[in-house]
């Protein structure tokens, strides 16, 4: 194993010529160039870039990409492995945004998950300062953050979230249906904005006791039981639900509208939708 000085040139010769690889994902390349230009990319021979015996790339497609994007070179170590180390590197189980969360000692592992996924959408509202809709099926467990950087947001939101997780949960479980409507981890994003009485709202639409029940609460339960709608879509439904209770029919823009008075509208800054 050596330490190398990899040059944008050198990362797109690598990339050119490498083995098969999986389907790389633009949203970590985005993510490893920031660390990158920020100075804040640590170069480590415990995670090198892999070769096969052949002298094709098989592990570190993404950080080459990074390096493409970034445009600065970069030092890595980079190793030569053989198949059948490659074989044990697939068959490692990779830590989730929540086993980070308890190895780090800030949570437990009934609260670590919950604070990774409302994490994830509070990183994603920081930064764009809109919570983009996405109409496939997703999962805001599923995280490409940091934890300081899920630290950060939890923070810059101003809310507790050992409280969080304990109210949503509650919420959570008011939910007289057989299969949950919606799940604590929305509950916490939008308690997390501190409207005015969003939790009586949240409590009036968990316990079945909305105000405007016979008509779009009902419709909005047919849509929310739609288990192939994203939880950003349903954010989108409930939101607009809470913000117009009168609503007869609920449509779905690009993008989440904050709650009416929401804390949030003090840190957002238009998206660019260009």
């Amino acid at each position: 194993m050596k330490k190398i000085r990899v040059t944008p040139a050198m990362a797109k010769d690598w990339l050119d010529a490498q083995a098969r690889n999986r389907k790389a994902v633009p949203r970590v390349v985005d993510r490893y160039c920031e660390a990158m230009c920020d100075g804040k990319w640590i170069c480590d021979q415990q995670v090198p870039l892999r070769f096969n015996e052949a002298g094709q790339l098989v592990d570190g497609q993404h950080r080459l990409m990074a390096v493409l994007k970034c445009g600065v070179p970069r030092e890595f170590y980079v190793a030569t492995v053989t198949e059948e180390t490659l074989d044990l590197l697939h068959e490692c189980r990779s830590r989730t945004m929540a086993d980070r969360l308890v190895l780090r000692g800030d949570f437990d592992q009934y609260v670590a998950k919950f604070v990774a996924a409302l994490g994830s959408a509070l990183c994603d509202r920081k930064a764009n300062g809109r919570l983009y809709v996405a109409h496939k099926k997703q999962s805001l467990s599923s995280c490409s953050y940091r934890p300081d950087q899920i630290m950060e947001a939890i923070e810059w939101a101003g809310i507790d979230p050992i409280k969080t997780v304990e109210v949503s949960r509650g919420l959570y479980a008011l939910q007289p249906t057989k299969f949950r409507l919606v799940s604590p981890t929305l509950f916490g994003y939008l308690l997390a904005q501190k409207a005015p009485n969003t939790l009586e709202m949240l409590h009036q639409f968990a316990s079945d006791e909305h105000p405007n029940r016979s008509s779009s609460i009902t419709a909005l339960r047919r849509q929310l039981g739609n288990s192939n709608f994203s939880v950003s879509v349903k954010l989108a439904m409930l939101s607009k639900a809470i913000n117009n209770p009168d609503l007869k029919l609920i449509r779905i823009d690009n993008y989440v509208e904050d709650l009416i008075g929401g804390t949030f509208k003090a840190f957002a800054e238009e998206p660019d939708h260009g």
